[in-house]
């Protein structure tokens, strides 16, 4: 585990206090000097590596041993480099002295820093809890020089997308920025492996301006104008996660059977009949996996592989569901509705809202709603019926996308052991847990919350016209029908009339 051996090499380093000078001479400053800078750029590298691999996700004792690193690094910095009363300090043992202090802080604020983006992830994967607020936890002020410092500038930012990306300008602006400063800071330093690291950093930044980004697009840099093709961009190890070899994996595999099948051309009946058998097959696996303890995962990892199963669940009938109400000829609503309560059981068992459900049936329910008005066949009841569903599926639909966007929500997850590729020119396994995904612009979702509430209430004054005008029209037929039965009465009373009058003017001429 890269945090366990960077803690128990600081440990072995300074934990003891062999490091210090016994005489502060020269010689001796200087080599204490070299091992501090030299576990500086250490701490940098494993930090930075531990990260990227996701090694908190697998590593049972991963929180643990971070939280003895941060305590022994907070006592170290009560006493190793204190001077006795009354000493007098030479200048080579002060600077010695506030090098040490110095290197103390941006450590323990970077392994801070690694503790909170933790606890910002385990939010996500903890689903019925209300969210925290983050930030607030001791650091210390730290010099700007130190290299250390990157981890928490750069490193934890640009990890912190594997969850909480969005598909919006402001992300590519900030994702920019960060490139920015990865090769800035590439720059200057002196180590090959740090440079190397930067590299990949870059690699991992210029891979989600990829995700977010499909056509090109401008920014200003220094007062120029450069122009970015997503598409051409190099992301070197991570173009694992785009090529064939990340086409299997026990979840995925279900995942692209589901498309194959929405794609299909087969009868309804057949796809539908296939999807309900896919669904039936990873159901069997689901359940396995549910009463399955693993022991070899972190709380965290735990967690997120829980998710991933029920992420895929939901996305299976989902997927099913959308099928559903987009191939059914004359599909009713009390189909639509049981179809979405079946769905609505399986969020309420998983903890997961998705708001896409919600938006099939706000399609289809308007769709069909829409049909019955334009052909004028209002049936009362139903209609009611219809918009009383749509109200309550409305604000389902709202409530779904602020959680969604609360816990930066993707379609489907997948496990971890689904989310790694190796990297051999790093040794690294490196960890994308979105790397599949394609995320949603909320602030879009809303505005369609918005369109639906308008093409809702557009109908309903639609169906209250379409009702009147068909009762209008029905007392027009009324009174049309009515007239012609008078003309008939008229003309049969008409006709008796000359008759009688004809009979008369005989009878009289017969007199």
């Amino acid at each position: 585990m890269e945090l366990q051996e960077c803690y128990e090499k600081y440990v072995a380093e300074f934990g003891n206090g062999s490091w210090l000078p016994s005489k502060y001479t020269d010689e001796e400053v200087q080599s204490a000097y070299k091992t501090i800078q030299s576990f500086i750029e250490y701490s940098f590298i494993k930090l930075s590596r531990s990260i990227l691999s996701g090694e908190y996700m697998v590593e049972p004792e991963f929180n643990g041993i971070l939280k003895k690193y941060i305590d022994k690094v907070a006592d170290l910095s009560e006493y190793e480099t204190q001077p006795d009363p009354g000493e007098v300090i030479s200048q080579s043992k002060n600077y010695l002295f506030r090098m040490f202090e110095d290197f103390q802080r941006s450590l323990y604020n970077a392994l801070r820093k690694y503790q909170c983006f933790l606890s910002e992830v385990d939010y996500k994967y903890r689903l019925n809890t209300r969210k925290p607020i983050y930030g607030l936890y001791k650091t210390f002020k730290e010099s700007r020089s130190n290299i250390l410092v990157g981890f928490g500038d750069f490193v934890i930012p640009l990890c912190r997308y594997d969850y909480l990306i969005y598909s919006t300008s402001e992300t590519r602006q900030e994702l920019l920025h960060l490139g920015k400063k990865i090769k800035s800071f590439k720059d200057i330093v002196n180590s090959n492996e740090v440079t190397g690291l930067c590299l990949l950093l870059e690699k991992k930044c210029d891979f989600y301006l990829k995700k977010i980004s499909s056509e090109p697009f401008d920014y200003e840099d220094d007062f120029e104008l450069v122009t970015v093709d997503p598409q051409t961009l190099d992301i070197g190890d991570f173009v694992k996660f785009e090529s064939s070899e990340k086409s299997q994996g026990e979840l995925l595999e279900y995942i692209n059977q589901m498309r194959v099948l929405q794609r299909s051309d087969s009868r309804y009946k057949d796809t539908l009949r296939n999807m309900s058998d896919l669904i039936k097959k990873f159901m069997c696996r689901y359940k396995a996996h549910k009463w399955h303890d693993n022991f070899s995962q972190s709380k965290l990892g735990e967690s997120y592989d829980i998710f991933a199963w029920n992420s895929v669940y939901n996305y299976l009938y989902n997927c099913r569901f959308s099928f559903i109400v987009k191939n059914k000829t004359d599909i009713k609503l009390d189909e639509i509705c049981k179809e979405l309560h079946d769905i609505e059981k399986i969020q309420h068992t998983t903890g997961i809202k998705n708001f896409h459900p919600y938006e099939k049936a706000l399609d289809a329910i308007i769709t069909c709603a829409d049909t019955h008005i334009r052909n004028e066949d209002v049936d009362e009841v139903l209609m009611k019926n219809k918009f009383k569903e749509l109200d309550r599926i409305l604000e389902e639909y709202r409530t779904s996308i602020e959680w969604c966007k609360s816990h930066k929500f993707i379609a489907f997850q997948l496990p971890f052991e689904e989310s790694c590729v190796y990297s051999d020119t790093y040794k690294l396994n490196l960890f994308v847990p979105s790397a599949f995904m394609n995320n949603e612009n909320y602030d879009r979702l809303r505005e369609s919350a918005e369109k639906y509430e308008l093409r809702k209430q557009f109908l309903n004054i639609l169906s209250s016209v379409t009702k009147e005008k068909k009762e209008v029209d029905n007392i027009k037929n009324s009174i049309s029908e009515t007239n012609k039965k008078a003309y008939d009465i008229l003309a049969l009373f008409s006709a008796a009339i000359t008759f009688l009058f004809g009979t008369v003017n005989i009878f009289i001429a017969n007199l």
